[in-house]
């Protein structure tokens, strides 16, 4: 390696000796004769006199500097891996991820416990549900009447549409009795719209979404699918409420909106030609389409908040061994099946009691009052408030 012999400590004479590195004296101080004599350097003493620094103090001088540098660069490769340690740990955390506190802090089971939706108690589903059902038995006394007039004869095919297992009789004739006509009215409607919103009813008539709709309607086809598969009710509970929980909001589905309102307005014409003779005169029959078609956009939002529960809850009428003979049930009950993650209860719970109708003996005047229900639900409807039902 050529020496420079342009170095900025070139001395003149003994005096600028201090002008040599520190680092350097104490090499030279050791013999620098030596170790240049083991690389190969062979020189004669430079005289006291010299103008210039002897071959052995550059050598010296080079040495030493290499020895710093070295010790320097030693020093970073052991501090550096150090640093680059933790900044590969500090990169390897998942800060950038919106959701990093979240991850780090939750187990995998407490992330999808915690993501689902809060569902609703006992109490908020008997008053969300019997708010509806109040609604049905009120619209039907403000808009309906008893009357007695007769039946055409082409009216048998409308009102054989509405027929339930609960009639043993045909709607022509429960409808000429005055005791009933009303009941039955009521009856109809509440059976109309609560099988619209339960999941599983034929798709030209369900009012729930489409894609909710599909898989329960698949499902009650083959009624046997169920009993082959173990879990089936926890793991649909979960698909209920996930698939509500995921879509896009129903209320604000434009797609899903402007198909309700079409089969909603097909039920309304349905159940006002059906039941023509025995409208209120009171009302003009727009009143009366309009109060419906707010009824069933009501019914249409207690389906979605029902659908969305874990428990399966259900409008079913009560079996024999749950009424007194010879009674009708004007509005069914709402049943629990499951639990709230799913599994089936040894019993059946009713969470809202059905509305029933004892026929009695008593006078015409007397049999019209309607089924029995506590003073504050048998109020009627303001005309004033007609829209907000």
């Amino acid at each position: 390696m050529p020496l420079n012999r342009g170095n900025t400590w070139r001395s003149h004479g003994r005096q600028d000796e201090t002008a040599i590195p520190q680092t350097t004296k104490l090499v030279l101080a050791s013999g620098p004769q030596k170790i240049a004599s083991q690389v190969g350097f062979t020189s004669t003493p430079r005289s006291q006199d010299a103008e210039s620094p002897s071959v052995f103090e550059k050598f010296a001088h080079w040495l030493n500097r290499d020895r710093s540098h070295a010790q320097i660069e030693s020093t970073r490769d052991t501090s550096e891996p150090k640093l680059g340690k933790k900044r590969r740990k500090h990169k390897s955390k998942p800060d950038s991820h919106p959701d990093a506190d979240s991850h780090q802090s939750r187990s995998p089971s407490t992330d999808f416990q915690d993501l689902l939706p809060q569902s609703a108690d006992d109490k908020g589903v008997q008053l969300r549900t019997q708010t509806t059902l109040d609604q049905i038995e009120l619209f039907v006394q403000n808009f309906f009447q008893v009357k007695h007039s007769k039946l055409e004869e082409s009216l048998d095919l409308e009102l054989s549409k509405f027929a339930t297992p609960e009639f043993k009789q045909p709607l022509t004739a429960l409808l000429a009795r005055p005791d009933f006509t009303l009941n039955v009215i009521t009856h109809c409607l509440a059976m109309s719209v609560l099988t619209a919103i339960e999941p599983g009813c034929v798709r030209e008539k369900s009012l729930l979404p489409s894609d909710l709709n599909f898989l329960p309607y698949k499902l009650y086809e083959d009624r046997t699918y169920a009993k082959r598969r173990a879990g089936h009710s926890q793991l649909l509970s979960r698909w209920r409420v996930l698939s509500v929980h995921l879509r896009p909001d129903a209320l604000t589905d434009e797609e899903h909106l402007a198909e309700r309102d079409r089969k909603i307005a097909a039920a309304v014409q349905a159940f006002l030609q059906a039941f023509k003779p025995w409208v209120n005169p009171d009302f003009q029959d727009e009143e009366r389409a309009r109060g419906l078609t707010l009824l069933y956009k009501d019914a249409a939002h207690l389906g979605l908040f029902l659908f969305a529960q874990p428990p399966e809850l259900l409008f079913r009428l009560p079996s024999s061994k749950e009424r007194r003979e010879g009674s009708l049930i004007v509005i069914p009950a709402l049943y629990r099946f499951t639990d709230e993650y799913g599994r089936r209860l040894q019993q059946d719970e009713i969470l809202v009691k059905p509305l029933t109708f004892e026929p009695t003996h008593q006078t015409a005047a007397q049999d019209t009052q309607g089924p029995v229900r506590p003073p504050s639900a048998r109020q009627m409807i303001p005309r004033k408030s007609l829209g907000a039902i």
